[in-house]
Formats: C-alpha cells, structure tokens, sequence
C-alpha cells in the first residue's frame, strides 16, 4: 500500500539545516544538503526548520513553530547529541524521554516521525558531556524506544561507517558533519528506505 508523503518537514541540528553551509568549513561552495536531494528524488512537498547547535528539548518547547504549523503528513528528524552536549540532558534516557513526547504530539497532529541517525567520531572533543561512549548509549536506547513504539529508525551506521570509526571520504576534517559525498550516500539511503517503507515509486 502506497503512503502519501504530501508535505515533510525536516528539522533536527546541523546534520539537517540548510543554513549552514560546507562554506563555514572552507572546503565546498556548491554544496546540496541531503535533504533537498531527498525531496527531488520522491517529489515531496517540503520544509527544512533544522537549526545547527539545536537540541530536542528546545524542538519540544517549539514543536509548533519548527513542526506543526506547517501541517505536515511526515517529519524527519535526528537530535539527542546536543542536549548532552550541552547539559541539556543528563542521560540518553532523558532524551528518550523527550523524542516520546514529541512523537506523541506529532501523531495527535496527524503526522509521522521519522528519526535519522548519523555516526560521527567525537575523538579529540574536548568540551561538553558527548563522547563515543556516551554517544553509541544514546544511538543505544533511542533504536530500543523507536522500535518499542513501531516509529521509523534510519540508522546510518551501515552507511558512513561506526561511532568512533567513520568513513573520513564522507566527513569534513571533525568527523561529525558530512561532506558533498557524505550528503549523497546519505539520500541514496534515506530515499531506499522510504521507497521501501512507503510504497514510494
């Protein structure tokens, strides 16, 4: 049975957002993020409110500025990183707890999440509480809650390599943002799954 992806809204940190440009790394002008190609391939109505730095609690509190408001049939999302990062969150538990609420409130809005999640490589971070310890528990607990509740997980690991041990052709210099390529891979995958999930032609 074909599912109709009328309108999706992608929203998450800058794993997602438009804003921020490869430019700010100094190593691509003309860079697509994976989301656009993601759009264009499946012909899918969409907006992209992913702000870089953006944490899930703060979605949470804005869920209908950033979500909602825009009436979408699905939205696509990854976050959790900065909320520990940041001490937003102590325990990937806690953002457990907050994606729940948020799935909650989007399926009483009529729409669907999708959560995405991305390997990166925090070796040599300094600052903050993530690390690939506390990373791959997150990764961890989110896959167990997801697939608990039947919400979509795209797990990326498969694609761009392992916490700790990332496919660096697909990454910029940090290991956590991906590159021209990595933005490719990525809608190769997503675009597979949601083909594969949704009956999409």
């Amino acid at each position: 049975m074909q599912v109709d992806m009328k309108k999706v809204v992608f929203t998450g940190d800058s794993l997602l957002d438009n804003v921020w440009q490869a430019e700010d790394a100094g190593l691509d002008l003309n860079f697509t993020r994976w989301t656009d190609m993601v759009a264009k391939e499946l012909e899918f109505e969409y907006v992209n409110t992913a702000v870089a730095g953006d944490t899930i609690k703060n979605i949470c509190s804005n869920v209908e500025s950033r979500v909602t408001s825009y009436k979408p049939t699905h939205v696509i999302l990854d976050g959790g990183v900065n909320d520990i990062h940041q001490g937003v969150a102590k325990t990937a538990k806690e953002v457990a707890g907050n994606l729940e609420f948020l799935d909650v409130v989007l399926f009483e809005s009529g729409c669907k999440m999708i959560y995405v999640f991305f390997p990166v490589d925090f070796t040599g971070v300094g600052d903050g509480q993530i690390n690939n310890t506390t990373y791959s528990e997150l990764r961890r607990t989110l896959k167990e809650m997801f697939e608990r509740y039947g919400t979509r997980f795209i797990d990326l690991s498969t694609t761009l390599g392992s916490i700790g041990n990332v496919k660096s052709k697909a990454y910029f210099f940090d290991k956590v943002h991906q590159n021209q390529y990595g933005q490719m891979l990525i809608a190769q995958r997503v675009s597979e799954e949601l083909r594969n999930w949704f009956g999409i032609k």
